[in-house]
């Protein structure tokens, strides 16, 4: 259920954002002069070919390189769509759209990926045939990283239709035996599950791209996890790991690969959090209703609706007395980009429109303070798409994506006779007979040739190839080892943008911006603790030392009124007429 390793993330990204005490990170977003002025931001797209870089002001929202992102891919529909990023622990945490950069970040390179934070419960259904697209590339990611869980034929099922989208029907000549090895389809590949592969991707001959891709979309579009964006949490009462998360229909929970709640969005009464916790409070027909639904395969053993070991779902899932499901996070921004999510995902899918949502705030842990601020994240809510008001139907046919790709189990096998490896550039195939192979391929890390011309400053792509180098070890009828070398090319285009409307955003290519001096920093510092002093000496004032007025009767002159310093306790006492 983990994110996978290839996810963008730049090396420079300031890892110790979101962990900041609430109060130096107020003090450090209201005070220009501790906040940057430029911000380098680079947003990884879905199939992980294309970034678009551009250099941002600080009072851009996320709202705006959204936007800015989908005018670029042509997607009428942005509402399902949002920006996220890694933190220090390795969490996936989503941009929030309504603040700007100098509120959440403070370093100016920084690395987000464009992804699918809302899907659409009828995905065939969709006006927008951008959306559409993306959207396969978006679950074949899923599938890949192991968020889209199923079983093993539906796996297969997928898989197969992925290739006949792709690469076409298939065919004797080029499709050898193994070649589905070739590709990474599904988290934990093995060789039954490519042979099934395999034989799905033979029935599906003569099927067109846009029939497959419908398919493709109808067949996840039915499972549990479609849309599941995971979160592992602990539950307050057995300290158990629980991996919980929002999809389109039901709030999600799995236990050791088991689902223990399936809760549908409409029982759910609320979302609260306060410090590590996450409160959901359920509605009193969850439990007359829905928890005690029956199943056909196991009707004795069925609790919260799903199949499974009721002992373990009785320990986990709420009491009528409760009525609520308490989770522990690792650290209180784990909780706060958790609440918001569930919140997000709960209002989007079930309001009737997203001007009747109003902001709410979560519960506080000390008195007399406000907690955190959620707002709607859309413009829109899935009730509103429905009813598609002023989006035009786009009939667009399917394209082609990358597949990624990864070594063929004939390459490992050792008991191949021979091995044909075919190399982009100036070097022929090799294959010879009576060579066979004497050890496994041996990978090395990836080295980058860049290869860039002659640009302007305005230019607006850049193309970067990136070879992965491999050795292969082969041993000649001599007794001599022969190391061959082969190389996969893969192109990887970046786009500089500029923003429309505003003189922030300007793209500097090939020109390393100056950091900021270790005066300017000094001066800064300096001039906020004498900020700071200076507040606590007016309140020290106000309390300890500020004159009170009294009245006494002295004789010969009658009544005097005159400033006396009066001890704090003296001032309370005289405050409340004790």
């Amino acid at each position: 259920m983990k994110e996978s390793e290839e996810d963008f993330l730049n090396t420079s990204f300031d890892k110790s954002t979101s962990f900041k005490s609430g109060v130096i990170r107020r003090i450090q977003s209201s005070t220009s002069f501790l906040s940057l002025s430029k911000y380098n931001v680079a947003i990884q797209l879905l199939d992980d070919s294309e970034i678009i870089s551009n250099e941002f002001g600080k009072n851009t929202t996320g709202k705006d390189i959204l936007n800015l992102v989908c005018d670029k891919l042509e997607i009428v529909e942005k509402e399902y769509f949002g920006l996220r990023y890694s933190s220090e622990f390795k969490h996936r945490f989503w941009f929030d759209l309504n603040k700007s950069l100098h509120r959440e970040f403070h370093h100016e390179n920084l690395g987000l990926c464009f992804r699918f934070r809302f899907y659409p419960i009828e995905p065939v259904d969709l006006n927008d045939a951008v959306v559409k697209d993306l959207l396969c590339v978006q679950l074949q990611r899923d599938l890949l990283h192991g968020r889209l869980q199923c079983t093993h034929d539906t796996a297969a099922q997928l898989g197969a239709l992925i290739l006949q989208g792709n690469i076409g029907d298939y065919n004797e000549e080029t499709c050898q035996k193994g070649y589905v090895s070739g590709y990474k389809l599904i988290l934990k590949q093995s060789e039954k599950l490519e042979e099934r592969i395999e034989e799905f991707h033979k029935s599906y001959k003569d099927w067109s791209k846009d029939v497959v891709f419908d398919q493709f979309l109808r067949i996840a579009s039915r499972l549990d996890t479609y849309g599941f964006d995971p979160y592992t949490v602990k539950t307050q009462k057995n300290d158990i790991n629980v991996v919980i998360g929002g999809t389109p229909k039901f709030l999600v929970g799995f236990v050791f690969n088991q689902i223990v709640y399936r809760i549908p969005w409409k029982y759910i009464n609320d979302v609260d959090f306060s410090g590590k916790n996450v409160i959901v409070s359920l509605f009193d027909s969850y439990f007359t209703e829905f928890l005690q639904l029956e199943d056909s395969v196991n009707p004795e053993k069925v609790l919260n609706g799903i199949p499974g070991p009721i002992a373990l779902k009785e320990s986990l899932v709420p009491l009528r007395s409760k009525k609520s499901l308490k989770f522990t996070c690792p650290k209180s921004t784990f909780a706060k980009h958790l609440w918001k999510h569930l919140l997000s995902q709960k209002v989007f899918y079930t309001a009737s429109s997203a001007k009747e949502i109003k902001p709410k705030f979560s519960k506080s842990r000390l008195p007399l303070i406000r907690g955190s601020l959620f707002r709607c994240p859309t413009a829109r809510t899935m009730q509103e798409m429905k009813t598609g008001e002023g989006v035009v139907r786009i009939e667009k046919s399917y394209s082609c994506h990358t597949l990624p790709r990864q070594k063929p189990r004939a390459l490992v096998n050792p008991s191949c006779d021979s091995i044909a490896i075919t190399e982009e550039g100036d070097h022929p195939s090799v294959e010879e007979k009576g060579e066979t192979l004497i050890d496994e391929v041996i990978n090395e890390d990836e080295e980058e040739l860049e290869v860039e011309a002659m640009e302007e400053i305005d230019e607006p792509t850049k193309v970067k190839q990136t070879s992965n180098i491999q050795k292969v070890v082969k041993e000649t009828p001599n007794g001599q080892v022969v190391k061959e070398r082969a190389a996969e090319t893969k192109t990887i285009t970046t786009h500089h943008l500029k923003a429309n409307g505003t003189n922030n955003n300007v793209v500097i290519n090939k020109v390393q911006r100056q950091k900021k001096s270790t005066f300017v920093t000094v001066i800064s510092s300096l001039l906020t603790l004498l900020l700071m002093l200076l507040l606590i000496s007016v309140l020290i004032y106000a309390v300890f030392e500020a004159p009170a007025s009294v009245t006494t009767k002295i004789p010969y002159y009658g009544h005097l009124r005159y400033n006396h310093y009066l001890p704090l306790k003296t001032k309370i006492i005289k405050m409340f007429n004790f």
